[in-house]
């Protein structure tokens, strides 16, 4: 009995510092499921190796062939962003072209990219989801490749990278602690405050004043009260709340 208790609680302490350092991943935009034969499409956001391509199927990323060297590694394709991420009034959370990653604490994040113009130069946003982070990458050159670093450090959180307004190329991405799924501290937040998705409403107990967004970042529903949902139609949805920082995402 022992030595059983004892192989359990080393096998809890193994899988939470496991949890804990995460994950690290490189994603190569010459290499599959993307480059010379992509078998992914861009009309919907989709997520391959915990990384997520974002879109609202409208304003899409494009992928072509593109010959470029960095730090000795060749690159044949690119991941374009076409423009930015056009977050919702309000928010800095991008709704379109964007990049997500969830990350279970402290990350190092590495981009190879430029801008998608040879004379100007790019910003790049990185915004954490209750948006307690908002930082960004400036200076993104269009002459040539080149890598740029960002350090998160904080807590397990999901990570958005997106422009800022122009596009911006992406060849690959490197990312330390990368986790599966991480808690929506913005998502406990609302429903402490009785903002629940059933399916068909939208419950709003503490009587917040809500505004809804689709992916287009248009406002589609306001009130101080309970919201029917059943009219809308189906797709992912933005919440906000007046005197609540973040915001809390659903779909139906």
């Amino acid at each position: 009995m022992k030595k059983t208790l004892l192989f359990t609680f080393a096998l809890f302490l193994y899988s939470t510092l496991l949890v804990g350092q995460g994950l690290e991943k490189l994603w190569n935009f010459s290499n599959a499921p993307f480059g010379a034969s992509p078998t992914v499409t861009f009309l919907a956001s989709f997520t391959h190796d915990l990384l997520t391509v974002g879109t609202n199927g409208e304003s899409n990323w494009a992928l072509d062939s593109n010959n470029k060297s960095l730090d000795e590694v060749s690159y044949t394709h690119r991941l374009k962003s076409g423009g930015g991420g056009s977050p919702a009034d309000g928010s800095k959370i991008p709704t379109t072209r964007f990049l997500s990653i969830n990350v279970g604490g402290n990350s190092v994040i590495e981009f190879a990219m430029m801008s998608s113009s040879s004379s100007a130069e790019r910003e790049m946003y990185i915004v954490n989801e209750d948006e307690s982070l908002v930082d960004s990458i400036s200076a993104i050159i269009g002459t040539s490749l080149a890598k740029y670093t960002y350090t998160y450090t904080g807590g397990a959180t999901k990570l958005y990278f997106y422009s800022k307004s122009s596009g911006i190329n992406f060849y690959s991405i490197k990312a330390s602690n990368v986790v599966e799924g991480v808690s929506s501290s913005v998502s406990n937040i609302f429903v402490g405050e009785g903002v629940r998705f059933d399916g068909v409403r939208l419950t709003n107990e503490s009587n917040l004043s809500l505004r809804v967004y689709n992916t287009l970042g248009k406002e589609v529903a306001r009130a101080n009260s309970e919201i029917n949902m059943s009219t809308m139609p189906k797709g992912v949805y933005l919440v906000r709340a007046e005197g609540v920082k973040g915001a809390f995402k659903f779909s139906k």
